[in-house]
């Protein structure tokens, strides 16, 4: 009887002890729960203290499998191992709600996504969207359409890739999930960037720009559509915004981390502006954070057009058959997960013909089978020709490139020889034209040699009666003749035309000159002796002088621009 009671209260004990065991975990994951919107580093701590011998029941190990995975996943590990949430998978496809399986499905698509498993990951994720639409939880299907975007962007399919982020910024909007919507959008613009199609991407980017601007400004997405800005910038040729967008981007630091784009950017804007001292630098940074073919590719690319402004087309030819041969690579392993759409048809003709068409799925997996493979050698074929017709157009356009740079440098040295000639004849013209103006005034101040000539005889010898009777009366007349205010005009006339208008210049810029001094500088320009002007101007030889330096200190005191 003693032993009875003994055992009794043993099986009461133990009893009691999983009761608490299962109620403090189960608190536990409740509580991780409750803090994985708002501090999902403190729900993973909580998850990884949990003791794996304490996870005793099936539903408890699914339940802290999917927890642990979304903790991970809020704190930015990228998993590649689906192990744990294959614990969850396994469990809820057959117990628990569809929430909870829609849930396993989108994180195992997730790491599968991280682990590039493309053809694996679209299925789960393709499934996690069904369900989703059957819960009619917008949340989760904007959740499954990005995810499956991605799938399709890392896979080229750019169309499907536009159509799935449509439909996650719709369902986000649906959800009210405000910046979910707008982050979706952005990716929507990088979708019809890889599409080509720029203009919708511009839109995009700007009414998505001129919306989050609006306080409170959300600093990261802002950063990453002035980073989209500058790619479309580029694409456009429009280097001068891609600089100052990039300038921009530069004041985010907080809010955004440089990575091989961000780089290949500072090269490609310093390369288009002639700053080509940086350009091997921030390649050179670039190619540290390279971590995909298609970074590599873009790394080479940018060191192409470097090396072909430098003028060195043969490393450039030779970094082009490197990237080739990345793409050829990239391709390659595209090629062996290029059933993505042929798996997402799979799935959805199983699950509408398993019941009624079951023998048939053999012949049509075999069919498929053959198709791929028969596709896939068609395509390698296809594109072995392309990259030979692709190599001798390369070779073509480097022979171009050389042609025309010897005829360009025979252009130059035309036109060298031409402005040579060209100089020389300008010069010989300026020449024979400044030889004829010094002709034209030495003929025009020698016209009155001879009218000087008689006034300094006259000058001399008109006291003198023997001689005054032969000479004064023509040099009178002569005389006569020069005071004449016909005259006079004439050689004023002659002056303005010879002396670049030497003497309507005086007039109208010295307006405080009497017409007799005026008609003292007239004769003066015109050239006369100082006995002639004495004569004209009825003015003695003693104060000829003393007048001509009077006029010339007026005029060097007055405001007359042309005085000197």
């Amino acid at each position: 009887m003693y032993k009875l009671h003994l055992v009794c209260l043993l099986l009461f004990g133990i009893s009691v002890a999983a009761c608490y065991r299962q109620s403090t975990v189960a608190s536990v994951l409740a509580s991780a729960d409750s803090l994985m919107l708002q501090r999902p580093d403190s729900s993973l701590a909580l998850l990884e203290n949990i003791p794996s011998a304490s996870l005793t029941g099936k539903a408890e190990r699914a339940h802290h499998a999917l927890l642990l995975t979304k903790a991970r996943h809020k704190n930015y590990i990228d998993e590649t191992d689906d192990s744990i949430i294959n614990i969850a998978l396994k469990y809820y496809r057959h117990h628990g709600d569809d929430s909870l399986l829609m849930q396993s499905l989108f994180y195992k698509a997730t790491i599968l996504y991280n682990a590039t498993n493309y053809t694996k990951s679209i299925v789960s994720a393709m499934k996690a969207e069904e369900l989703a639409r059957d819960l009619n939880d917008n949340y989760w299907i904007a959740r499954a359409c990005d995810l499956i975007a991605d799938i399709y962007s890392e896979s080229y399919y750019f169309d499907e890739d536009i159509k799935y982020r449509k439909s996650a910024a719709h369902y986000y909007n649906l959800s009210k999930k405000k910046t979910s919507n707008r982050y979706a959008i952005l990716e929507l613009a990088s979708g019809y960037c890889n599409n080509y199609d720029l203009d919708s991407a511009l839109i995009l980017i700007d009414s998505l720009e001129k919306e989050i601007i609006v306080e409170p400004v959300d600093s990261v997405l802002l950063a990453e559509c002035v980073n989209t800005i500058i790619y479309l910038s580029l694409q456009n040729a429009d280097y001068a915004k891609a600089r100052a967008q990039l300038a921009r981007l530069d004041t985010f630091h907080n809010y955004y981390t440089p990575d091989v784009e961000y780089y290949i950017y500072k090269a490609d804007i310093d390369l288009a502006f002639g700053k080509t001292d940086s350009i091997m630098i921030f390649l050179g940074k670039a190619k540290k954070l390279v971590k995909s073919i298609s970074g590599k590719a873009g790394v080479g690319a940018s060191l192409i057009k470097y090396l072909k402004q430098e003028g060195r087309y043969k490393e450039a030819l030779a970094q082009t058959d490197s990237i080739l041969a990345l793409q050829n690579k990239g391709v390659y392993e595209l090629l062996k997960q290029s059933v993505i759409a042929a798996q997402r048809d799979a799935y959805n003709i199983q699950s509408k013909k398993e019941k009624i068409r079951a023998r048939k799925m053999k012949s049509l997996i075999i069919f498929t089978v053959i198709s791929g493979i028969i596709l896939i050698v068609a395509i390698i074929y296809f594109y072995r020709i392309k990259i030979k017709v692709k190599n001798l157009e390369i070779d073509k356009r480097m022979n171009d490139i050389l042609i025309l740079s010897n005829k360009i440098q025979l252009k130059e040295k035309e036109n060298l020889k031409l402005t040579s000639t060209l100089e020389d004849s300008l010069n010989a013209e300026q020449k024979n034209h400044e030889n004829h103006e010094n002709l034209r005034m030495i003929l025009f101040r020698e016209q009155w040699k001879t009218i000087n000539s008689l006034c300094y005889d006259y000058f001399e010898k008109k006291d003198c009666e023997k001689t005054k009777q032969t000479i004064v009366a023509d040099v009178e007349n002569e005389i006569k003749k020069m005071c004449d205010a016909k005259t006079i005009a004439s050689i004023e006339q002659n002056l303005n035309q010879y002396f670049n208008n030497i003497i309507a210049k005086l007039r109208s810029q010295c307006p405080q000159i009497k017409d007799d001094d005026i008609k003292f500088m007239l004769f003066l320009y015109a050239g006369f002796a100082p006995r002639a002007i004495c004569i004209f101007t009825d003015i003695k030889l003693k104060y000829y002088y003393n007048k001509r330096s009077r006029l010339i200190e007026r005029i060097s005191r007055s405001n007359a621009p042309d005085k000197d």
